[in-house]
């Protein structure tokens, strides 16, 4: 099979539709495998393997630039809450102009 082949499938009763042996063969579709099935616009229904879908979704999401994703957010939770304990207690916050909260007078 070469990538771009097409195949006729049939809805039949209840909603079933067979996937044709030489298909599932070549992309190693066995009795009881799990699918997971999305649409994309145009009508589009889309087919994948749920171990397949699982690893490249963990592949994608599992790491930002430079580390993980989780490493990134608590990071950034970190110097949030440090932002926030420092604007508490009055200390200056970097990256933040610091504000007068005393009435300037004016000539």
């Amino acid at each position: 099979m070469a990538h771009g082949d097409a195949y006729r499938l049939v809805v039949e009763e209840r909603g079933r539709v067979v996937i044709p042996a030489e298909l599932r063969r070549s992309l190693g579709i066995a009795a009881g495998a799990e699918l997971v099935a999305h649409v994309e616009p145009p009508g589009r229904i889309v087919l994948e393997d749920r171990r397949a879908l699982v690893a490249r979704l963990r592949g994608s999401w599992g790491k930002a630039p430079g580390g993980s994703a989780v490493e990134e957010l608590l990071a950034e939770r970190r110097a949030e809450a440090a932002r926030e304990e420092a604007e508490a207690a009055g200390r200056p916050v970097p990256g933040r102009p610091r504000v007068s909260k005393r009435p300037t007078s004016r000539p």
